[in-house]
């Protein structure tokens, strides 16, 4: 009952206020062309202002290297702006020592680095383990992602075929 009053008043009150004056529709400009190019005396000609493009960004240039020693060298300056790269390596062996526990491939990545080592001491060393001997064992590739620069090398990972393994997949 209460909801039918209130709608009742709702109605009364919106069909008893007064009905807006409709406006005249705007006149359209004459179809010459003298009238199109003609400013409107009353009105200023719109300006319209440019508008700035963003610059591009600058590309980084290409250049090729002859020497390999260069490109593992430039290789090794610009590593930590890409994700690290990745190697699908056919073990040869796996090596748990008291310092580091590394895994030898058949394969070579980059055609030096054969070697890829963890410390012993980190959580990724048992699984490093567990699917190296995996993989061993079927005989199918390990997919290995390592540290491109030698600076970060575990203890006793020679720099010139060794690299820090950061995760592994089967």
């Amino acid at each position: 009952m209460k909801r039918q009053f209130r709608l009742a008043i709702s109605l009364t009150v919106l069909l008893a206020l007064p009905v807006a004056a409709q406006t005249p529709p705007p006149e359209l400009p004459s179809a010459t062309p003298e009238a199109a190019t003609t400013p409107s005396p009353d009105k200023p000609p719109l300006t319209m202002q440019p508008v700035p493009n963003d610059p591009e960004p600058p590309k980084a240039k290409q250049r090729k290297l002859s020497d390999p020693a260069e490109a593992a060298a430039e290789d090794d300056e610009g590593a930590m702006q890409r994700k690290p790269p990745s190697h699908r390596c056919f073990v040869r062996d796996i090596m748990a020592f008291y310092d580091r526990t590394h895994v030898r491939c058949y394969n070579r990545a980059r055609n030096k680095f054969n070697f890829f080592a963890v410390d012993t001491g980190q959580p990724v060393a048992e699984t490093v383990l567990l699917k190296a001997w995996r993989s061993m064992r079927s005989g199918k590739p390990l997919t290995i992602t390592y540290a491109p620069s030698s600076d970060v090398n575990p203890v006793n990972c020679a720099k010139s075929d060794c690299r820090r393994l950061l995760d592994v997949l089967n």
